[in-house]
């Protein structure tokens, strides 16, 4: 049997997971240069407005799935996993901007219907 090293692999662990992080919040687009204050308490999401308005957002589970096959990790060690990582933090940063484009989107509708109240959005008398 070979030897156990519980703390390099934690220490392993803990670089694989920060990287992982970043590579979301790298990978969120436009999301990354939104100003936030992650605050750990609570389950919601307060969005602070430049005019003084607070939304409050509640928090939704977000999940991805990374999947290695044991020959690629075989035939590429740990570049495969650091792949498969990568590909597995796009999925997510997907996931969590879907919800805020989404929001966008109905409030950029309503702000046009708002503007035009005609059905046709190239009439503008």
């Amino acid at each position: 049997m070979l030897p156990d090293f519980p703390k390099v692999r934690k220490f392993a662990d803990d670089i694989l997971m920060n990287w992982f992080r970043r590579r979301v919040f790298q990978k969120s687009g436009v999301m990354q240069d939104i100003p936030a204050e992650v605050l750990h308490e609570g389950n919601r999401v307060e969005l602070h407005r430049y005019d003084g308005s607070v939304q409050v957002i509640s928090m939704k589970p977000t999940a991805s799935e990374l999947r290695l096959e044991k020959n690629e990790f075989q035939k590429k060690g740990l570049g495969a996993v650091i792949g498969a990582m990568d590909r597995t933090a796009a999925d997510m940063a997907r996931k969590q901007t879907k919800p805020f484009f989404d929001n966008s989107m109905r409030f950029v509708k309503n702000l046009v219907k708002l503007m035009m109240p005609s059905d046709d959005p190239f009439l503008l008398i």
